[in-house]
């Protein structure tokens, strides 16, 4: 699977593109919805890939915020303390604030201190 799971709002797939491009560019594989396999159901490959990765970066935004599969991976993130949050909007709420002292993963650790949004 991916180093790094992607949470965002369906609402805001155009505005990602350029944070998977960059991540990718700086060598990470990451995950994000776009393809579900045949035969698999969309919670199951969520789960899955949440799983399977080794960090998580929650893409806050007006449309996230009010999200409840993005508040459910982001409090699974936090609780793997693997959880990377970035503010696309200056939003507050979805609990980012507490969230992000808890980073302290080894791929997350330097991805939180080299990548800005």
């Amino acid at each position: 699977m991916a180093d790094i799971f992607i949470s965002y709002a369906s609402e805001d797939r155009d505005r990602i593109m350029p944070v998977v491009r960059s991540l990718e560019a700086h060598g990470w594989s990451v995950w994000w919805d776009r393809i579900i396999p045949p035969g698999k159901t969309f919670a199951r490959v969520i789960e899955e890939a949440l799983g399977a990765a080794r960090c998580l970066i929650v893409l806050w935004t007006h449309a996230s915020v009010r999200s409840d599969w993005v508040a459910n991976e982001a409090a699974e993130g936090a609780r793997r303390r693997i959880l990377i949050p970035a503010l696309l909007d200056g939003v507050e709420g979805g609990g980012y604030e507490a969230a992000g002292a808890r980073v302290r993963h080894r791929l997350c650790g330097p991805l939180a201190r080299t990548f800005i949004l």
